[in-house]
């Protein structure tokens, strides 16, 4: 589990890369569809300097997919919801999660995997508290039994929209600081559900991590670049505190 939360801080592109900017004006007028469609404002594609591109596709302001090359990611939705998440490389899936809700709380994620010449599966049970924290619980599943077995379990901190402290008994802390602008994620439908601190409310603008109770804490600092809506249409990450520049994204409407 440290190891999968530590991939997915070094690389949030590929979790850009399966996301979407999209941007509703609630404006009035006598024809709502047409209304919503004079005024999507639509990333028609995420960039990463040296790397890759996504091309992004949408019904509305809910995302379809979004194609990187011989990389895709398709959606489902059940009304506003986000129910399924399928990874494809090629025409072969090798990542799924499945989603469930209750209350319009996410409740449940079963993950379906592949690393290396394995398959894996889990399960990640979320309890919504009254403090405004969600605590969350891992089970991993046997492919052959369908036996579970208690893997890692953590608690979230939501502030204002945001994820501002990850928790993960005394193996993982990270506490994010945000901005006050659109994060590039905001409006697409069904996102702010899925609990996840790069799909919150704002941008992270600092996030410092520790494991094991270290005391070297490591700190990965975000810059942005923004347009006259306040969403960002350049991201530079540095990793680490490092003083030159890890990784440029750019998001083009």
């Amino acid at each position: 589990m440290l190891i999968n939360i530590l991939l997915k801080m070094k690389k949030i592109l590929y979790i850009f890369s399966a996301s979407l900017l999209v941007f509703i004006s609630c404006s009035k007028g006598d024809n709502p569809s047409e209304t919503i469609n004079q005024n999507l404002i639509l990333p028609k594609k995420i960039a990463v300097v040296f790397q890759n591109e996504s091309i992004l596709t949408y019904n509305g302001n809910k995302i379809v997919q979004s194609v990187s090359g011989i990389y895709k990611t398709v959606y489902t939705y059940s009304g506003d919801l986000i129910t399924k998440q399928e990874k494809f490389a090629g025409n072969e899936i090798d990542y799924q999660e499945e989603y469930s809700y209750e209350n319009d709380k996410l409740k449940m994620i079963l993950i379906t995997g592949v690393s290396g010449d394995q398959t894996f599966k889990r399960k990640k049970v979320y309890i919504h508290n009254s403090n405004g924290t969600v605590d969350y619980i891992y089970y991993n599943i046997n492919l052959t039994t369908g036996v579970e077995t208690l893997g890692d379990s953590g608690e979230l901190t939501i502030l204002n929209g945001n994820i501002v402290k990850i928790e993960e008994g005394t193996t993982f802390l990270s506490t994010i600081e945000y901005d006050n602008k659109n994060n590039v994620t905001k409006n697409i439908l069904g996102f702010d559900k899925l609990m996840k601190e790069e799909l919150s409310a704002n941008n992270i603008m600092k996030n410092t991590y520790v494991f094991n109770g270290g005391v070297n804490p490591t700190v990965n600092i975000y810059q942005y670049d923004y347009n006259a809506k306040g969403y960002p249409i350049e991201q530079r990450i540095f990793y680490d505190g490092s003083g030159t520049v890890s990784q440029t994204t750019r998001f083009t409407y």
